[in-house]
């Protein structure tokens, strides 16, 4: 099956997932805060979270949402085989979205808008393909949505210097001449029922995308979460994140709106699907899978 589903109301959301690996950084380097004796609680809860003691292995997963007339689809993975971005990762056979896709008896064509949550280069890999020695738009037909602040911050040398953007220009700047790219400054209703919501730290532009249907609501939290240690631990911070006390302050909020509000969670790199709700134990919160 290419992917599992979840509907909310009148949405549906399919669960793709690019690729899974084991992270080539080690889990002391990623979750420099969490003590080395805590990770043993959440590999027992959590063990496909986990390639040995002191590893992460990671879902690199993308989300298509079918709404009102909309086919959308949520961060592109790691890309293709032989791109820079796939070898980055060491999956000489690169990323499976398109075949999953195909799977669906959709073309790229189908979609009519692809979302990306950030400019990190595990979301953006199909953006653009290289064919007879040229490159174009993979789905052709779909508006680009980049929020402008991570447009602008990747783009300055000192950040592409500090931080190895390596695939931007592959990958992203070439959505400018290449056509689609629409950025947006804030929070954007792609249809009634699906938002995305400017969730910084992060990235400076990171947008996570609220789904809000018939009294129902899903969450597709991008990168504020990318492990379940960090719901237990919210304070937990990510060794990619560009703001840590920003990431930190969205993931608090995020947390708890998601709680009080009985969000569903969908979680990119969480163990596949990625879907999963918050619950309570002594006075804890986790995140259990759905």
């Amino acid at each position: 099956m290419a992917g599992s589903q979840i509907t909310i109301g009148n949405v549906r959301i399919i669960g793709l997932s690019d690729a899974v690996l084991a992270h080539p950084l080690t889990l002391d380097w990623l979750f420099p805060s969490v003590p080395a004796e805590e990770w043993e609680g959440y590999r027992q809860g959590y063990p496909d979270a986990f390639v040995g003691p002191g590893a992460w292995r990671v879902n690199v997963g993308c989300y298509l949402i079918r709404s009102l007339d909309k086919t959308i689809l949520v961060d592109t993975g790691i890309g293709a085989a032989g791109g820079e971005i796939a070898n980055s990762f060491k999956i000489p056979g690169g990323g499976l979205l398109l075949e999953k896709l195909r799977s669906l008896s959709l073309r790229p064509e189908d979609v009519d808008v692809v979302f990306l949550t950030h400019l990190h280069r595990d979301h953006v890999g199909w953006n653009v393909i290289q064919e007879d020695g040229r490159r174009r738009r993979t789905f052709s037909r779909a508006r680009y949505i980049v929020h402008q602040a991570d447009w602008e911050t990747f783009h300055r040398p000192e950040v592409q210097a500090a931080w190895s953007l390596t695939h931007l220009e592959q990958a992203v700047t070439a959505l400018e001449t290449l056509g689609g790219l629409e950025l947006i400054s804030g929070d954007l209703n792609i249809t009634d029922e699906v938002k995305a919501i400017h969730t910084p730290g992060h990235t400076p532009g990171h947008m996570s995308v609220l789904v809000v249907s018939r009294a129902r609501s899903a969450v597709i939290t991008g990168d504020v979460i990318v492990h379940p240690a960090q719901v237990a631990n919210a304070d937990c911070a990510f060794g990619f994140d560009m703001d840590v006390q920003g990431a930190r302050q969205t993931r608090h909020r995020l947390l708890d709106r998601i709680e009080a509000e009985g969000i569903t969670v969908l979680g990119g790199h969480f163990p596949k699907p990625g879907y999963g709700r918050l619950v309570r134990e002594a006075g804890r919160r986790y995140w259990q899978a759905l």
